[in-house]
């Protein structure tokens, strides 16, 4: 639905319906549904964690005297993994959806969850750790179910929490033009 890319790099192909983006370039993905309930919730899930799954291979090995790390997910990244987020205007009840994602993300590796639900007018899904809510999941997390009305306000903090310190390491574009590049 919607993809938060690095505007500072050109697409490969811009057309009147879409842009055509290496992976390295996008930082998110947005799941936009009108009504979330368990149905497009498996479906807001599966894009995401596919999304996720691409695997981003044209970065340039850092080099020099300072090495910019990020540790998301439990592991350790010289790139900033993607964010998958799902936008819904209406839902089922919070607890429900809380439990759904959760049995649903069970079987697959954790950078490709689902990083946050947000239901307008009703609130939102997200990570919880000992010292409380976070914005990605890590290891020994739960996902809560956090009633808010106003769950605007909520997604403003999420998300400039989510990309807060966002850095791109350089990548080739070589691979996506052809072997000869």
């Amino acid at each position: 639905d919607l993809v938060i890319e690095d505007v500072s790099t050109p697409p490969l192909l811009i057309s009147e319906t879409f842009r055509l983006i290496p992976v390295e370039w996008a930082h998110g993905i947005i799941e936009v549904k009108s009504n979330l309930n368990s149905e497009t919730l498996v479906d807001a899930q599966g894009k995401i964690a596919r999304a996720k799954a691409l695997k981003k291979l044209t970065y340039m090995p850092q080099t020099g005297d300072v090495i910019w790390r990020c540790k998301f997910y439990g592991k350790d990244y010289g790139y900033f993994p993607m964010y998958g987020l799902v936008l819904a205007y209406s839902s089922i009840n919070l607890p429900a959806l809380c439990a759904k994602l959760w049995d649903l993300q069970s079987g697959i590796p954790m950078e490709h969850w689902v990083d946050a639900v947000v239901v307008l007018g009703k609130g939102l899904l997200m990570y919880e750790n000992e010292k409380g809510p976070t914005h990605r999941p890590e290891p020994g997390c739960s996902l809560i179910a956090i009633d808010s009305p106003e769950a605007i306000v909520p997604l403003t903090l999420l998300m400039q929490s989510a990309f807060d310190g966002l850095r791109m390491p350089m990548a080739k574009l070589g691979p996506y033009i052809g072997p000869d590049a």
